[in-house]
């Protein structure tokens, strides 16, 4: 409220004669307008730090018209500036401010629906791509289903050209097989190396079904069927230490032709060691006495050069 002293200047020589006047109390709707005011600023100031964080073009905005229509604000600026900044002023100001402030809002709604618009395109081209991507699992895991299919009923077709003993035809038709098996394939890559081994073994390609029984050794390794036959590559390829041993574990894993393979390459021989003086009632003389008075409490000696003898095999297996 502006306070002056009346009459101090003479009529003719004030300045601005209608700015330097006391101001007149407030009346009762302007004490109204003046706390409404600072309701307005106080309002487009939250909602300022409200919109802050979702858009800072917006909030300066509204930041700023707080600030000009607080009546804080307009006294400062009065006084500096030295205008009146009337009611009707003042809602000019907030009035353009309001319009500028448009502009930042409706850009911001504008990205806001564009960022709304590609999170749903996002959305369903994620969907999509599951889709597909279940699809193609389920196309990958039927063409699988029936590729496996396919190569269990050529397997089951050539088990008969086995048994004819056609064996040329088999491993022809093995070795196709082969070459379309995959990793994951572990069934169907057991029987083929266990039949291309056999049809091997069978036309006495010993070189060739060596490496498939390791395979199939390395996979089973206590199955006494694959030892019996690897023993029997390696006996054919004169490796015979290497048969020896694979024979004995084959007898071991409960394989009888394993067992006579082992005995056959390995048999069983007998030595001389020393002889004995063995005493009438079927014991041996403790010092293997030679002379005179020997098994004296024994009932005598029987037989003064009882021939006695150890069994070994040539090979040792617990050395190999």
């Amino acid at each position: 409220m502006k306070k002056y002293l009346s009459n101090l200047i003479p009529d003719q020589h004030r300045v601005m004669p209608h700015y330097f006047k006391e101001s007149k109390p407030l009346t009762s709707s302007e004490k109204k307008t003046f706390n409404g005011w600072w309701f307005v600023s106080l309002l487009l100031f939250l909602l300022a730090i409200a919109v802050l964080p979702i858009y800072e073009g917006l909030s300066f905005w509204l930041l700023l018209m707080s600030f000009l229509v607080a009546p804080w604000v307009t006294g400062f600026l009065q006084q500096k500036l030295r205008f009146q900044y009337t009611r009707k002023l003042k809602i000019q100001v907030f009035a353009g401010l309001s319009v500028i402030a448009v502009l930042p809002g409706y850009e911001f709604i504008v990205k806001r629906q564009e960022m709304v618009a590609q999170r749903i395109l996002g959305e369903k081209q994620a969907q999509q791509k599951a889709l597909l991507a279940i699809q193609a699992e389920e196309n990958a895991a039927s063409q699988n289903k029936a590729r496996k299919d396919s190569l269990q009923w050529r397997l089951t077709k050539i088990e008969p050209t086995l048994k004819k003993k056609q064996y040329a035809k088999a491993i022809q038709q093995l070795a196709e097989i082969q070459k379309q098996l995959r990793a994951t394939d572990t069934q169907e890559t057991k029987i083929v190396r266990q039949q291309l081994a056999q049809a091997y073994l069978a036309t006495h390609q010993f070189a060739r079904a060596l490496p498939l029984y390791t395979q199939l050794i390395e996979n089973e390794s206590n199955n006494g069927d694959y030892l019996y036959q690897r023993a029997i590559c390696f006996q054919k390829s004169n490796q015979t230490r290497e048969a020896v041993t694979d024979a004995y574990h084959a007898s071991r894993y409960g394989s009888k032709a394993g067992e006579k393979l082992y005995n056959q390459l390995n048999p069983e021989k007998k030595r001389l060691l020393y002889y004995q003086t063995v005493c009438c009632d079927g014991s041996y003389s403790p010092s293997n006495a030679k002379g005179r008075g020997a098994c004296s409490h024994h009932g005598g000696v029987c037989d003064w050069n009882y021939p006695i003898y150890e069994t070994y095999r040539k090979y040792d297996v617990s050395r190999l």
